[in-house]
């Protein structure tokens, strides 16, 4: 079986394209919510990886170490997706917990090799911690 992703993300055609580009293109089971709490929601089974937008329409995406916290999602690695990457933006969502970002607009073709790369970057750093 596959890897599985949950996608969250509030722009409605921007994450079924990631659901497209994850699910059909890079034959991932993918889940997608508009919000942390629809992500919630919907319960087990966890995901391998969550993506999040940083910029939630609730809050931001670094809410999601709030639900990780509580309980409320199952913890997982997650990435962040955003459109302002600066240097500085970056390194304070990796000391957040993400194992990565991914900047907007993403490639559809690229974007499953891309999660794939930071999932394997997190797997061996741990493997070797």
């Amino acid at each position: 079986m596959g890897r599985s992703a949950m996608i969250i993300e509030d722009d409605p055609a921007l994450r079924r394209l990631a659901e497209v580009a994850l699910g059909r293109i890079g034959g991932w089971s993918v889940r997608g919510a508009e919000s942390l709490d629809a992500a919630a929601a919907l319960g087990p089974p966890a995901p391998d990886v969550y993506i999040v937008d940083v910029m939630l329409g609730e809050g931001d995406g670094r809410s999601i170490l709030r639900l990780f916290d509580n309980g409320s999602l199952a913890r997982a690695p997650f990435l962040f997706m955003t459109a302002l990457v600066r240097p500085a933006a970056r390194a304070e969502y990796i000391a957040l917990g993400a194992i990565g970002v991914i900047e907007k607009p993403f490639d559809p073709m690229t974007l499953a090799a891309t999660v794939e790369a930071a999932l394997a970057a997190h797997e061996g750093r741990r493997n070797n911690s």
